[in-house]
């Protein structure tokens, strides 16, 4: 039976509506859920919206977890069926997204986000939102290794406090779960589907910090014709000055407190240097590292050697203990660092157990490295002694400075 005509336009108006809002969130947040929104967080809204990878660096109090979940709620609500997750370095910060901003503010502001909630938990193993459209939104931490997230499918992804989630997890993990269309079935070709979003919101951190580098690939992207995809912005305190959200003699106070660099991450959202005078710039030094090599014992079939730099007691400075993994090729060798260990104010006796239990650590070092001439004698004298380790009830050789001829002449190689 062919359905009335006063149905269809029903169904019409209601379509109509449906596209002007999801080309209009911001409007939709205020007609609709009736919060209302500053100029930046329509903006950055409409920017969600419109763009599949978004990456905010806000000023601290601006609100991007309070406006990163309020994004997600809105798209869950103008696309039924939406798999969300919230991704945190830790689980309780996932979960106080979605109880604080969520239950305890947004609820709190918008009656009709309350109503179009069919469940919600939020306990010490769970925390998740779902919608009578059929939408939900869950609360995730990364693990260690991104395993616990591993495998999950979601349309949309907010990566909360972004810069301490680590980079593998992102581009190895968070990445991956975007893959599969929304809608797809095997029967239906549809090139008109909606993409799936990742939002990054952040303070900023050093240059270092593998979110500057997205950053600015973001940022390179949007400048690019016919970009559709990406959009990246930094706002500092002064917005918040602007729209009265801030007092502006709380921020003298707290740039009066803080160190230069700590009030430009925090308050201007921008990624500083350590040093803009050092003799090696940080930004050179991190790109040739690698710091996903990490060992706490050797591994059986690799060759080590260790490194070390002393200081002495009375300096209270830091004694270094650095170990590399070799890699030997055909006609070169390559070293990875996989292990440090630092001491501060440790007289030469203690630094040099503690050499003996790195070694023990990776018995597979042929080799240290260590200045044995002025500071570095006091603990080159300690290291030569008999050593004994009173766990194994066992004597350990001294470890004998090989360009020292006469203690080397003094080893007894028939044993």
């Amino acid at each position: 039976m062919a359905e009335a005509k006063s149905v269809q336009l029903r169904k019409k108006l209601y379509l109509e509506s449906l596209d002007y809002y999801i080309s209009h969130p911001d409007v939709f947040t205020e007609d609709v859920l009736e919060i209302k929104l500053n100029l930046y967080q329509k903006v950055l809204m409409r920017a969600f919206f419109r763009f599949d990878y978004n990456c905010w660096s806000l000023a601290r109090g601006l609100g991007k977890s309070f406006l990163g979940i309020l994004c997600i709620i809105v798209y869950c609500l103008l696309y039924p069926g939406t798999k969300a997750g919230i991704i945190a370095p830790a689980f309780r910060q996932a979960k106080n997204v979605i109880q604080e901003k969520y239950k305890d503010e947004l609820c709190q502001f918008s009656p009709f986000i309350e109503q179009e909630e069919m469940t919600f938990i939020s306990n010490t193993q769970k925390a998740r939102i779902e919608f009578f459209n059929g939408s939900w939104i869950e609360g995730f931490p990364i693990g260690s290794d991104g395993s616990k997230i591993r495998g999950a499918r979601f349309h949309v992804v907010l990566v909360d406090e972004a810069a301490y989630v680590p980079k593998f997890v992102i581009e190895g993990v968070i990445k991956p779960m975007m893959v599969v269309r929304r809608g797809y079935s095997v029967d239906k070709a549809d090139e008109n589907y909606e993409n799936n979003k990742i939002l990054l919101t952040s303070t900023a951190s050093y240059r270092f910090n593998h979110l500057y580098a997205l950053f600015c690939d973001y940022i390179k992207r949007m400048s690019e014709p016919d970009n559709t995809q990406y959009f990246a912005c930094n706002l500092p305190y002064t917005v918040g000055l602007h729209v009265g959200l801030f007092d502006e003699e709380m921020i003298k106070q707290q740039k009066a407190v803080m160190s230069s660099i700590e009030f430009e991450m925090e308050y201007l959202a921008r990624f500083p240097r350590i040093s803009e005078n050092a003799w090696i710039k940080y930004d050179d030094l991190i790109n040739c590292s690698d710091l996903d090599h990490i060992e706490t014992e050797g591994i059986n079939g690799f060759e080590y050697v260790m490194s070390i730099d002393v200081a002495r007691v009375e300096g209270h400075d830091n004694t270094i203990i650095d170990v590399f993994k070799l890699h030997w090729y055909t006609d070169h060798c390559e070293a990875d660092m996989v292990y440090t260990d630092s001491m501060n104010g440790v007289s030469f006796e203690n630094q040099a157990i503690k050499v003996r239990e790195v070694l023990r650590k990776f018995p597979g070092i042929i080799k240290i490295y260590q200045d044995t001439m002025t500071i570095g004698q006091g603990l080159s004298d300690e290291l030569a002694k008999d050593y004994y380790f009173a766990e194994e009830q066992k004597w350990y050789p001294p470890l004998i400075d090989c360009n020292n001829e006469q203690a080397m002449n003094k080893i007894d190689t028939t044993k």
